[in-house]
């Protein structure tokens, strides 16, 4: 682009050209993608916040009509990695998130077991079928609560539920302060972040002839994300494909790893034939993203004037 295109267009309004397909309904997302012979997870969510799992039963779930698959945590513990936080501050301590629960549930809507089927209608009966045995824990909900003496552990390599003290400033402080006329000592409550998209998460995998896998979801990074399904699902990053086609609204939400993209992935191969498993969320955000709506972000600041 020459200078003086780029200044014909600095500062004017641009007439959009992608809105057309959208006002017609001629968007393709995810959920618009059908394959032949397609199967379809449904997962099961904790209803408690922290709560130990003494048992999953799905004898009745296996049993039903059109149930491909069902398995709990336990049944799928070291085949498939656990959960990563895409960014890491040196010194954290990361707890380990499996992909579905295994003895512990430690927020609402957890996943605690799936299943395949032939019809999402299917899969979701069979999820009603599953009994789980929970045996329920002390919750709290207040994040400052949680960081005080005494309050439950949600991970035994976090102590006191504190992962990572971020320290930063300059200058000499402390000089700043015996100097000062003033210090004033205040108490800051951000805004709750609450990502809402019209479109709800959903995933569909694919595998090919050839042995490669592919994969549809709504991502906002799909390099990324081929990248940490390849590392926690063991598929070589060279044999798996992201297709991200139209999002119906992300705001940072559909760019991190999820669950249900891991289980997709990590179970289309294993539910027979060339069958492909979807998942397709609720219109209700996942469980992980909800349980930061309890309380807002809060911050202890002291300044010196």
């Amino acid at each position: 682009m020459t200078e003086a295109t780029a200044i014909k267009y600095v500062g004017q309004p641009l007439r959009r050209r992608e809105d057309f397909k959208f006002v017609t309904g001629k968007g393709r997302y995810t959920d618009d993608i059908k394959a032949p012979g397609m199967l379809h997870m449904a997962v099961l969510r904790s209803p408690h916040a922290h709560a130990v799992i003494k048992q999953v039963d799905l004898s009745a779930a296996n049993a039903a009509p059109g149930v491909r698959l069902a398995l709990s945590g336990a049944e799928l513990a070291g085949k498939i990695g656990s959960i990563v936080p895409n960014w890491i501050i040196p010194g954290t301590k990361v707890p380990d998130r499996p992909v579905v629960a295994i003895d512990r549930v430690r927020f609402v809507g957890e996943c605690v077991a799936l299943v395949i089927a032939e019809t999402q209608a299917m899969a979701h009966d069979a999820i009603g079928l599953i009994e789980v045995d929970y045996e329920t824990l002390t919750a709290v909900i207040d994040e400052e609560a949680a960081i005080r003496d005494g309050a439950p552990q949600l991970h035994d390599n976090v102590p006191n539920n504190i992962s990572t003290i971020y320290r930063i400033g300059g200058g000499d402080y402390s000089k700043a302060v015996r100097e000062a006329d003033h210090v004033i000592a205040l108490r800051v409550a951000n805004n709750r972040l609450i990502p809402t998209c019209m479109e709800t998460r959903s995933i569909l995998a694919e595998p090919n002839a050839d042995g490669t896998l592919t994969i549809y979801l709504q991502s906002q990074v799909p390099h990324m994300h081929r990248r940490w399904i390849a590392d926690t699902v063991g598929i070589p990053e060279h044999r798996l494909r992201i297709v991200a086609p139209d999002i119906g609204g992300g705001f940072g939400a559909k760019m991190h790893l999820y669950p249900e993209e891991l289980l997709c992935s990590s179970q289309c191969p294993s539910s027979g034939g060339n069958r492909v498993p979807k998942a397709i969320n609720p219109p209700i955000m996942e469980g992980r993203i909800r349980r930061r709506l309890k309380s807002p972000y809060a911050t202890t600041a002291r300044y010196s004037v």
